[in-house]
């Protein structure tokens, strides 16, 4: 599993490598406060700040 900020999204190669990630299968989970162009490719978005919702989701995770 990858892990960025989504806040990048806009920006190149932060874009590419989320779009090589999809592109090879894994699944895209996007955490930002508002819409992205990527937002079509992901499975979940969570429309909260990162820094704000991250500790807590990744904590859940792991």
């Amino acid at each position: 599993m990858r892990y960025w900020r989504s806040g990048v999204l806009s920006r190149l190669p932060a874009a590419d490598l989320a779009v090589s990630t999809v592109i090879e299968g894994a699944d895209l989970v996007i955490v930002n406060q508002g819409e992205t162009a990527l937002d079509n490719l992901a499975i979940a978005r969570i429309d909260q700040s990162a820094g704000e919702t991250l500790p807590d989701l990744m904590s859940s995770i792991l």
